[in-house]
């Protein structure tokens, strides 16, 4: 069932989706809506399913990590094993999403590494364990992600420039302590978790988490945050091109 939202629901998604922590007081203004109505509105948006979660973009090269992305074809398999595989794949600690896909491939996830012979064990554990169920592997490795603004949200015509919010593949560890990384987790799982929620959970005081989360997007830690909508429930369907260069210069590129 696709979602029935009006414009002001769609210009909340949209702000949320520019900057998914900024205040409701701040959405209120732009959306011409009380803060007690646009609360209101995204505790709905959220019961009903239309916002999976609230995402936190995080460069991992600055973590020490580099990330890659494997489709597999599979072959000989049944829906039990599928299910088993994928169980596998969501369970596994270094994989960051899975996904099924209709096309060539049946199957695409991703994963964090800090070298080759990181990625290189998860394959294995991977090929131990589905490796005859598997006719095609390729890995990509992302050289450089940029986020786009999600427009088609109110219908914008002219797309807006992707954001200023990339992370690259070449690991480039920024010094950060066990807080900062107890911080980064809870942001990850819900980019709009307060500064005191997350003190009551850390330890710290509130100015403190605030004063940490700052220093973490100065840095470059923390790109940006947005949303990831329920697309199901919305009438576009979601594809990733898989695009191909044979003797390309770096201009033409």
């Amino acid at each position: 069932m696709k979602a029935s939202l009006d414009a002001k629901d769609r210009k909340i998604l949209y702000e949320l989706d520019i900057n998914s922590r900024q205040a409701s007081s701040k959405i209120a203004k732009k959306v011409g809506l009380s803060k007690q109505v646009v609360n209101f509105r995204i505790k709905r948006l959220i019961k009903e399913k239309l916002i999976s979660f609230f995402y936190t973009v995080i460069d991992i090269s600055k973590l020490g990590f580099a990330v890659h992305k494997i489709f597999l074809r599979l072959q000989n398999i049944d829906s039990e094993k599928e299910k088993a595989l994928v169980n596998f794949l969501v369970k596994h600690p270094n994989v960051v999403w899975v996904a099924s896909c209709d096309g060539k491939f049946d199957l695409a996830f991703g994963t964090w590494a800090k070298d080759i012979l990181f990625l290189d064990k998860t394959l294995t554990e991977l090929d131990k364990k589905f490796g005859g169920y598997i006719a095609e592997r390729q890995i990509a490795t992302i050289l450089r992600g940029d986020y786009f603004i999600r427009d088609y949200i109110i219908g914008k015509e002219k797309p807006s420039s992707y954001r200023e919010s990339s992370f690259g593949a070449i690991p480039a560890p920024t010094k950060i302590d066990e807080k900062d990384w107890e911080i980064l987790f809870l942001l990850g799982k819900n980019s709009r978790t307060t500064a005191v929620e997350i003190a009551k959970m850390v330890k710290l005081s509130g100015d403190a988490i605030a004063g940490r989360i700052k220093r973490l997007e100065k840095s470059g830690v923390i790109r940006h945050y947005n949303i990831v909508p329920n697309e199901s429930k919305f009438p576009y369907l979601h594809y990733k091109v898989l695009i191909g260069f044979r003797n390309i210069s770096e201009e033409r590129e």
